[in-house]
């Protein structure tokens, strides 16, 4: 499914053709993964109303958002989606230095995802076959080796009391690259819907490489000569091997997230930026397009 290109996120209009397309024929969505790209919020409220109509479970990757507001609710994950899947990735906006999470209003499912993530392993004592004793468990299904370690938790714990400190100073970095990127007419800067606050687990910039005369490998090895690491989120899934090769997508199936792939760098977007960083870097970003 293509990307929405002023919020870069599923864009819930094409969505609801193709909804419409598979019920002519009498097909049915099983579910749809909304992702909450860089910390913008989805529009949610357009995927409820879809899954109400048709009939999907609901997904959201939520990785990149944590801190991000919907409608002025940062709780706003749990509240649409059935299912949401956290990131605890070091480079997230916090971190356990690996993991994540599965959040969830639904009990049978919280239930299950429980289950799974040890080895399908279960003492719920209105599933058991029997009862030998409070050390009796039973597999009803194979599961995996999924539990998050104790001091990881403790870390993590730590940093979630720090996530709102986090989410606001990248906030203020996004604000000065507003600022100080803005007046140039090679670059297309990050937008923000009226009713998001954005998280800006990344700052996406788009360059007009296409109408310039430096290529984004040359501008790349600029910025790193100066010192700054940029990268680019993420090359387009549907062209990646296993999908063209499995389910038949090519360029050209998703103009506008191919389009925004070809444009994007993820410039530097920390909490430990400080103003001199944040100098530095603006600086830089233009004078290696030149």
């Amino acid at each position: 499914m293509d990307i929405d290109e002023t919020t870069y996120t599923l864009d819930t209009n094409k969505l609801e053709e193709k909804l419409k397309r598979y019920a002519s024929k009498g097909k049915n969505v099983k579910a749809v993964v909304a992702v909450d790209y860089a910390g913008h919020p989805c529009n949610w409220e357009k995927l409820k109303s879809l899954q109400d109509k048709f009939g999907f479970q609901l997904v959201n990757d939520f990785c990149h958002a944590p801190g991000a507001e919907y409608n002025n609710d940062v709780q706003y994950a749990a509240k649409f989606a059935d299912a949401v899947n956290m990131s605890f990735h070091p480079v997230k906006h916090f971190t356990t230095g690996e993991g994540g999470a599965v959040l969830s209003n639904n009990f049978e499912l919280d239930k299950r995802v429980r289950t799974l993530r040890t080895h399908g392993m279960t003492k719920d004592e209105s599933v058991l076959e029997k009862n030998d004793g409070p050390w009796y468990y039973e597999m009803h299904e194979v599961g995996f080796n999924y539990r998050i370690t104790d001091f990881q938790c403790a870390l993590g714990l730590t940093q979630l009391s720090k996530l709102s400190s986090f989410v606001e100073k990248r906030r203020e970095i996004a604000k000065y690259y507003d600022a100080a990127l803005a007046k140039d007419e090679r670059l297309i800067l990050p937008q923000v819907a009226s009713n998001v606050k954005h998280a800006y687990h990344l700052y996406p910039l788009q360059i007009k490489f296409d109408e310039i005369n430096i290529t984004r490998k040359d501008y790349f090895a600029r910025l790193r000569a100066n010192r700054i690491l940029a990268q680019v989120h993420y090359v387009p899934v549907h062209l990646q091997p296993f999908y063209r090769k499995n389910f038949g997508f090519k360029p050209g199936s998703l103009p506008i997230a191919e389009k925004f792939y070809e444009r994007e760098i993820s410039i530097p977007m920390y909490a430990s930026l400080d103003k001199s960083d944040l100098e530095y870097i603006s600086y830089k970003l233009i004078e290696c397009l030149c």
